[in-house]
């Protein structure tokens, strides 16, 4: 059987801030009731320096789940550079404004599914993929919008350790923001790296614990930095790969998984290439089927220059 032709639908919608423009880039599957949506985090891009491109491709060459990837409103005249730039980009918007532009991306999707995807809005499965302040955004939709039934957060926190930078400014403090995500009864995956420095330690097992009655699973994943995109200081794909193979369980097989994630990076991994390849296959079986331990592949940290990573 021939695969069908793969499309990108490239186009822009109305924001809140700067340009007002938010960019959005759609991978559909006709006749598939599951969407995917990635949300990046602060100040961050559509493809996230290519790693949100290249999860979103895995995921659409399954034939079985249509990706979107959006990049919010900014001012596009101080959208590139350095850190400080990106930052600019963001002066004066608040959280609020940040997630207004992802809430119109979602309902923008529910509203065009019989033209996008051939399914009604009300067929429409939706998982929300949200990487540091962007899984704070997912959850706070998903507690308003009854299609996402779905919800993985990479990086993120209930706590910020920067409070001084746009969007930090007005993140809201954990007493007001715990009742507008408490509600979300899908199924939920908290992922954060033992390298994370930008929300407080403890406060991704306090984002978890929020969840009471959801089928939900806990992913640690010591030596990884914020962005996913580093083992112990040196890049590497591993992490955001693993977030790949946990949001597939969620989507493909509607399972949180949970555990430790225990990455390699490749330089340590050439001198045991074989004893690698047999740790990997069960340990992969262990995540998914029990939940335990497992021993993988890579890990980073934070600098700025990681911004592009978002």
């Amino acid at each position: 059987m021939e695969s069908p032709e793969r499309t990108i639908m490239v186009n822009q919608m109305e924001g809140t801030f700067g340009h007002g423009k938010i960019k959005m880039e759609t991978l559909p599957i006709l006749g598939s009731k599951k969407l995917l949506i990635n949300v990046h985090g602060a100040y961050g891009s559509i493809h996230g320096g290519g790693k949100y491109l290249d999860f979103a491709k895995s995921l659409y060459d399954g034939e079985n789940c249509s990706v979107a990837l959006y990049e919010s409103s900014r001012n596009a005249q101080k959208n590139a550079g350095s850190y400080k730039q990106r930052l600019q980009a963001f002066e004066g918007k608040t959280f609020e404004d940040e997630l207004e532009d992802a809430r119109r991306v979602v309902l923008y999707y529910i509203q065009n599914s019989e033209e996008l995807f051939g399914v009604s809005a009300e067929e429409l499965e939706i998982t929300m993929n949200g990487n540091s302040l962007g899984g704070i955004i997912a959850l706070v939709l998903a507690n308003e919008i009854p299609q996402i039934t779905k919800v993985s957060t990479v990086g993120t926190g209930l706590c910020l350790i920067d409070k001084e930078t746009p969007l930090a400014r007005t993140f809201p403090q954990s007493a007001s923001l715990v009742p507008r995500i408490k509600n979300f009864k899908g199924k939920l995956v908290v992922q954060h790296g033992g390298d994370d420095d930008v929300f407080e330690k403890g406060s991704f097992q306090q984002l978890y614990d929020v969840f009471s009655n959801n089928q939900k699973g806990l992913v640690f994943l010591p030596d990884v930095d914020h962005t996913f995109t580093k083992i112990k200081g040196k890049k590497s794909d591993k992490p955001y790969d693993q977030i790949y193979r946990n949001v597939r369980i969620l989507v493909d097989e509607s399972r949180a998984v949970g555990g430790t994630v225990l990455l390699q990076h490749e330089d340590e991994l050439r001198a045991a290439e074989d004893s690698y390849e047999e740790a990997s296959a069960a340990s992969t079986r262990e995540i998914e089927e029990l939940g335990l331990q497992h021993r993988f592949g890579k890990t980073s940290s934070y600098d700025e220059d990681a911004i592009n990573n978002y």
